[in-house]
């Protein structure tokens, strides 16, 4: 279980704070949308023999996966693990970890930026040393 409490940051108040969450939202939500996506085709394409063409597409990127890690068994319902693996192969462009997510967070962005602003009396470290990043 995750513990996530929150926190108001007022653009004037909370300014270093608050341009990192600024930047960092958009980004997250890019990327789950897409990761939610690949979720959605190969379950409701898993068992068709006529497939959409969003479809077709993401069967076409799991051949690609199977191919970069031949011992990997994917399933209709994919683990994170194995979601993360095929957006990686295939070079999604919402999950750009060298240039727009610290690797720490990368996985889980929302998580990692939660629990970084649990203490409020000052900049968490994390805040500290990824304000470079963005």
């Amino acid at each position: 279980m995750y513990l996530a409490e929150r926190i108001v940051l007022k653009k004037g108040f909370h300014k270093e704070e608050y341009e990192l969450a600024d930047r960092a939202a958009p980004l997250a939500k890019l990327l789950y949308n897409a990761a939610l996506f690949h979720v959605r085709q190969i379950f409701t394409g898993w068992d068709k023999e006529v497939r959409t063409e969003n479809e077709k597409e993401v069967f076409d990127k799991l051949a690609l996966l199977k191919r970069a890690y031949p011992e990997l068994n994917v399933r209709r319902v994919i683990s994170y693990n194995t979601l993360e693996k095929l957006m990686r192969v295939t070079d999604n462009p919402d999950l750009s970890f060298d240039r727009r997510f610290p690797a720490a967070s990368a996985s889980h962005p929302h998580l990692c930026f939660s629990a970084s602003l649990i203490n409020r009396r000052e900049t968490p470290r994390f805040l500290r040393n990824l304000s470079s990043v963005f």
